[in-house]
């Protein structure tokens, strides 16, 4: 009984958001004895397949640009933290280590 009730209820939702959508959701006629309701044709099938594929095969290559980008963007990322991390630490071992002391020669003839 759940399930009958469920499946009817994801019947009605489906026919509400078709209608909202503006498709004709007029449930099908009954098929009157010996016809057929469905018929496929081996050359629409093929042709319908054929677009499948290309289809899939954009998105791939799609999908495949998009994670290639997405790994330099998180190579970059890394290695401007690991930047920024070694010009802290350089910071924090030492200011004086920018400077640098130079023998100065002294002006005074009394000394050597």
């Amino acid at each position: 009984l759940r399930r009958r009730l469920l499946n009817r209820l994801s019947r009605r939702l489906t026919r509400i958001a078709r209608a909202m959508d503006g498709e004709d959701v007029a449930p099908p006629q009954p098929p009157k004895y010996g016809e057929v309701r469905l018929s496929l044709d081996g050359g629409s099938l093929g042709y319908q397949s054929q677009d499948f594929m290309k289809q899939q095969e954009q998105m791939e290559a799609a999908m495949t640009q998009f994670r290639f980008q997405r790994q330099q963007q998180q190579q970059q990322q890394q290695q401007e933290q690991l930047a920024s991390a070694t010009t802290e630490k350089k910071k924090e071992d030492g200011d004086d280590d920018d400077v640098v002391m130079e023998d100065v020669p002294s002006t005074s003839k009394g000394e050597p």
